[in-house]
Order: structure tokens, then C-alpha cells, then sequence
């Protein structure tokens, strides 16, 4: 599958025409013929692996942020603003980043059909290196774009490529995601990441959005340079969802419900996953991580589908191997250590 951190990833995602195998029950299964079984049992292995983005109030959010953002910019290039969406580790901010990305590029090549043709390069889209400094940055950005710079050089000789080839490009946004990257396990101060990201913004003409894990608690925008990035930009803070009644609650619902949308599952019934027994376990289980709770659903769905089952057992012939469906004891089960430690990266996120 590809990934939308290099360019060709991108403009492979943007290019897909993605239909999900149809839902089907077992006596609609039954009556396929055994090459379309095949076929089915396939196409529903392949999506159950899939990563599903579901609508959140946050990705909502940011999309008619960005999409309003990036308009002023255009028209008000002395006066343009950052967006930046901070937020605890698991909640959904580099799948908020990916699909912004897609969303931008997708509708710039409607507008703009020889985009490529024209080597034009609507959105940079990376993810900081670890311990990342200034020129590792820069040769990240310059990389995503396929743009070529002399060896050896230091941020500062470096900065003015990467501005060139943002105009060069045509570039129109920037996406810098785990931006807490550039700091950690680094000797770079605050103040100096702080201009390092107003050089940027300063120097080119694009709209940066920048993602990372709690980037105004933690002191990342100390400093001068710091507070104009945080006086010239627009903040969107993403807060865990909750299981108590409440906004915050109807969006865990939901968020479960859109994933359960996603199961092929021939015995699952849709609703199962929204009661309010189901909705407290999958809570508990990932403290309220959309990261986290999509992992374990995509690892149920597999689980249930290739994990010999009594209760299937009169349609081995036909394929069906596992349990088909999905309910508290099948959860408690999936021991994977993917899955073990994403959710201990979920609590250990909701602790502190």
C-alpha cells in the first residue's frame, strides 16, 4: 500500500479509485459463484487491512480550516497565517495530515489538470526525521520534491533551495507532520526551532500546517519568533473522546460506528459495535484512541474472518473459516503485539 510521506505515494492514493467489496450475508454468499467467492474473499482480505479514515469532528475541522486558510493566503501574501493541530499521542493527527493532503492535491488536479505535466508539486507532504535537525529538515523537503541540492551544505546555505524549489514547484502547501521530532533527542532550543519554522514561512509564499504531539504545552513555540508563529497561525487542539454522555461521547460513538461501516463481515450485524456495553469496552480497551481502536478493529475483523470457528463449521467448503462477527470475548482474545503496543501507547498517552 502506498504512503502519502513521498510524492509518488501522494499521486498514487490521489489516483485511486478504491470500491470496497459489497456487504453480503452468509445466504448471499452462499449463492455466488465459487470464483466470485474467491474473488470476494480476497477483495475483503485486502480491505479489512486497509486503514479506514472515519469523519471526526477534528478532520472536519481542519478541512474547512485549510481550505479557507489556504484562499487568504493566496490573496494576502504579507499577511498569510500557519496552521498548526496539536494533541496527545493515538487521536488522529497524521491521519488528519494524510487525508488533507489527498483532499488538496486531488482538487488542485481538477483545476489544474497538466499539473504534473508541468512539474508542479501542489502539497509537500513530510514527516520530521527523528532527532531531526534544521538541514535534515531542509533535505527532507527538498527530497519530497525531487529537487536536486549540492552535498555538504548547512541549513543556512540550504534554506534559500528549499524556497526556490517551493517556488519553483508551485507549491501550495506544506505539510510538516511529528514536528515534536524536531526538538527530541536533539540540542536544538526552543527559540531556534521556533525561527528555523519562521524562516520558512517568512521566505516562501505556501501555507504551512504543522502537526505534532502537545507542541504548545511542551514550550515549542517559546520565544519572539515563537509567539508571532502562534499570533500569525490558527490552532486546532484535538482532546481525547470520552465515554461520558456528552459531545465528546457521541463522537466515540461516532467514530466506532464509521469503522463498523467498514467490516465485511457475513455474520456481523451492524449496531453491534454502538451499544453502550460494546462502546464502554472498546473505550476501555483504547482510552479513547482513534488510532488505537481502528487498529483493534482491523485486527478483530481479521481475527474473525481467518481464526478457525465451531460456529462456522458447515461452510468450510465454501471458505469460511472464522467466526464471522465480532463481540466482547472475541476482543479480549486478539493478543497481537501490534495491537498490545499500540493500546499501551494509548494509556500511557491518556496518563499523562
Amino acid at each position: 500500500m502506498s504512503t502519502t510521506y513521498d510524492l509518488e505515494g501522494l499521486r498514487a492514493v490521489v489516483a485511486e479509485d478504491y470500491t470496497p467489496p459489497e456487504r453480503l450475508t452468509v445466504s448471499a454468499f452462499k449463492k455466488l459463484s465459487t470464483n466470485k467467492r474467491e474473488q470476494w474473499l480476497a477483495a475483503r482480505e485486502a480491505h479489512h487491512g486497509r486503514s479506514h479514515v472515519v469523519l471526526t469532528d477534528a478532520l472536519g475541522q481542519a478541512f474547512t480550516d485549510i481550505s479557507i486558510l489556504s484562499l487568504l493566503n493566496r490573496y494576502r501574501p504579507n499577511d498569510r497565517e500557519v496552521y498548526i493541530i496539536s494533541g496527545s499521542a493515538g487521536l488522529g493527527k497524521t491521519t488528519i495530515a494524510r487525508k488533507i493532503g489527498v483532499n488538496f492535491e486531488h482538487d488542485y488536479g481538477v483545476r489544474f489538470p497538466d499539473y504534473q505535466r508541468n512539474d508542479e508539486c501542489p502539497v509537500v507532504m513530510i514527516t520530521t526525521p527523528a532527532k531531526c535537525n534544521p538541514t535534515a529538515l531542509d533535505k527532507a523537503l527538498l527530497g519530497f520534491m525531487h529537487y536536486s541540492y549540492p552535498e555538504g551544505r548547512t541549513h543556512e546555505r540550504l534554506k534559500s533551495v528549499v524556497v526556490k524549489a517551493l517556488r519553483d514547484k508551485r507549491v501550495q502547501l506544506v505539510i510538516i507532520d511529528d514536528l515534536h521530532r524536531l526538538r527530541s533527542g536533539t540540542q536544538i532550543s526552543s527559540l531556534e526551532t521556533a525561527d528555523l519554522l519562521k524562516e520558512y514561512f517568512d521566505l516562501s509564499t505556501c501555507t504551512f500546517v504543522f502537526l505534532g504531539i502537545d507542541l504548545t504545552a511542551t514550550g515549542f513555540f517559546e520565544g519572539n519568533a515563537g509567539q508571532q508563529i502562534l499570533n500569525r497561525g490558527a490552532l486546532l487542539t484535538i482532546d481525547r473522546c470520552s465515554n461520558v454522555a456528552g459531545a465528546k461521547h457521541n463522537e466515540w460513538r461516532g467514530i466506532v460506528a464509521g469503522l463498523e461501516d467498514n467490516l465485511r463481515l457475513l455474520n456481523h450485524r451492524r449496531g453491534t459495535l454502538t451499544t453502550d456495553a460494546m462502546l464502554e469496552s472498546l473505550y476501555t480497551l483504547t482510552h479513547g484512541s482513534l488510532g488505537a481502536v481502528n487498529k483493534l478493529l482491523q485486527t478483530a475483523a481479521m481475527y474473525a474472518s481467518t481464526v478457525a470457528d465451531p460456529a462456522t463449521e458447515d461452510l468450510r467448503d465454501l471458505g469460511i473459516v472464522g467466526k464471522e462477527s465480532i463481540d466482547k470475548a472475541m476482543l479480549k482474545k486478539i493478543k497481537t503485539v501490534a495491537a498490545e503496543q499500540f493500546f499501551t501507547v494509548a494509556v500511557e498517552a491518556s496518563e499523562t
